[in-house]
């Protein structure tokens, strides 16, 4: 989807937050196409593709109301470190919700980019940009960082693979190590338990953030409201969400 021009939303079910991007694949490759902009709203992701085609698909969550909020989007600087668009208070970073690279396949490229817990940053090679960042309420999830992996040239890379409990969101951190001449992530790819980046020309080092619901207690605690002969759905995912949580 998409050419020189907005794809389609990856949409969510009606019941579901997007969190961003979990899949890129960039059908073709450094020297002819490129991922020029990326936007999620709450109910969907879409990309710009520069000379070419992709396939997109978003990573949904159900969130409770307010749980999800954006950052405010700041301009990044050519050839070197942005900023950092930063959570309100109370948030943490899941990763960018928004990219858009000023300049175009030709001259400019993504090269490196990093988020905290806080917020998120980028280094733009041969450009500026606009970025932003997608939160979540920190009360509600955990985030933590999967391990940092080196990944091979023209070819997948292994997974990061999350800790026992988490689910992979996307890449938390990704720094090219060639540069827009010779170099490119042309496929990215998240399951629920692991990131990983096909690169073309060149190594990367890659690694993703992890995220699991919170108030653990809460859920173990609770007792189950309600008649099981007349509400039994209800009644087994109230004993498989007790069991997740002990």
């Amino acid at each position: 989807i998409g050419n020189n021009g907005w794809s389609h939303y990856s949409t969510c079910p009606s019941h579901m937050t997007a969190l961003g991007l979990q899949e890129i694949d960039l059908h073709g490759h450094k020297g002819n196409s490129d991922i020029n902009h990326e936007e999620c709203t709450m109910k969907g992701c879409r990309v710009w593709t520069n000379h070419g085609r992709s396939t997109i698909k978003t990573r949904c969550i159900a969130a409770p109301k307010g749980a999800v909020k954006d950052a405010p989007r700041i301009r990044a600087r050519a050839n070197g470190w942005s900023g950092y668009s930063t959570c309100p208070r109370g948030y943490r970073a899941a990763g960018l919700q928004y990219m858009d690279n000023h300049g175009n396949r030709h001259n400019a490229d993504l090269n490196h980019k990093e988020c905290t817990q806080h917020g998120c940053r980028v280094w733009m090679e041969g450009a500026t940009a606009t970025i932003g960042t997608r939160c979540v309420k920190h009360s509600v999830f955990d985030i933590k960082d999967g391990p940092r992996i080196r990944t091979p040239k023209n070819t997948w890379s292994p997974y990061s693979n999350c800790p026992h409990g988490f689910q992979a969101v996307g890449l938390a951190y990704m720094d090219l190590h060639g540069n827009r001449h010779n170099s490119d992530i042309n496929h990215r790819q998240c399951t629920m338990r692991g990131c990983r980046v096909w690169t073309e020309g060149y190594y990367a080092t890659i690694a993703h953030v992890d995220m699991r619901f919170g108030r653990w207690q809460q859920i173990a605690d609770r007792e189950f409201i309600g008649d099981p002969a007349f509400m039994p759905v209800s009644h087994a995912m109230h004993h498989q969400a007790r069991a997740v949580a002990l």
